[in-house]
């Protein structure tokens, strides 16, 4: 197993495909996410450093799977560590599909579903892409100048929407802010929108990010890690603000800031 760390922004596990026969969407989704805060803080954390570390070599054969796997699997692979495992089954961190001797890992289970879908649509989008792409390109040479402006205009208010643009017009160009939209928008470690934020009635302000971005510099928080465990966190239903659900998860782990 290899460890890749890019930048402060995540933590990944990387299963290479040299020590086993791999499938075809292992091959393609090589990576699942580890968030040091649930992994520090969830059932898990209780355990032995001994149980931890067949746990987390049974979370790579499970996802090298495809998610999809038995216990008789894990009865051959692991025959050696099996009553570690049963201790894993006992506790709840790993579980059977109801029904059959499949097994469960819940957190694996929703990243794969998640980056399924995703690798669905994007093949989707390719295959129809594949088939305007000859008609576009007529279309494109016909053209002027000031209908390219106009489409690239529509195509950034399909992506963000009309409050994220006009706080970007707000911000004068602030490359800071711009790369915090996108990142809400799909440029992240999940690849995916983070529609729990999205969904938040106020979004973030350009004012807003302001001071956020201070508290960066002087607590040394990634926009990307919060954004994300919001993400994974759920629906805040009491939640009305971006901003103030930022802060409420920042000052988890920074007490010395102050909710304004």
């Amino acid at each position: 197993m290899e460890f890749a760390l890019p930048g402060s922004d995540g933590f990944y596990f990387w299963w290479r495909g040299s020590f086993l026969e791999g499938n075809e969407m292992s091959k393609e989704l090589p990576y699942f996410r580890f968030t040091a805060f649930e992994w520090l803080n969830d059932d898990i954390s209780l355990e032995d450093y001994q149980t931890k570390g067949v746990f987390i070599d049974v979370c790579a054969y499970y996802w090298f799977k495809d998610c999809s796997i038995t216990k008789a699997m894990l009865e051959k692979r692991f025959s050696t560590v099996m009553p570690v495992i049963e201790l894993l089954f006992e506790s709840g961190i790993i579980k059977f599909r109801n029904g059959d001797d499949f097994i469960e890992i819940s957190f694996l289970n929703k990243q794969f579903d998640e980056l399924s879908e995703l690798r669905k649509q994007r093949q989707s989008a390719g295959s129809k892409g594949g088939k305007q792409r000859a008609s576009k390109a007529k279309a494109k040479l016909k053209q002027n100048p000031s209908y390219k402006d106009k489409d690239k205009d529509k195509d950034k208010e399909d992506i963000y929407g009309e409050f994220y643009n006009s706080e970007i017009e707000k911000s004068n160009g602030d490359e800071n802010y711009l790369k915090v939209v996108k990142m809400l928008h799909g440029e992240n470690n999940l690849g995916i929108k983070l529609d729990v934020v999205l969904k938040i009635q106020y979004q973030l302000t350009y004012e807003q990010f302001k001071k956020l971005w201070y508290l960066k510099g002087k607590y040394k928080f990634s926009f990307t890690e919060i954004f994300e465990r919001i993400q994974d966190w759920g629906n805040p239903k009491k939640r009305k603000t971006v901003y103030g659900v930022f802060l409420t998860f920042a000052q988890r782990d920074n007490p010395d800031i102050k909710l304004q």
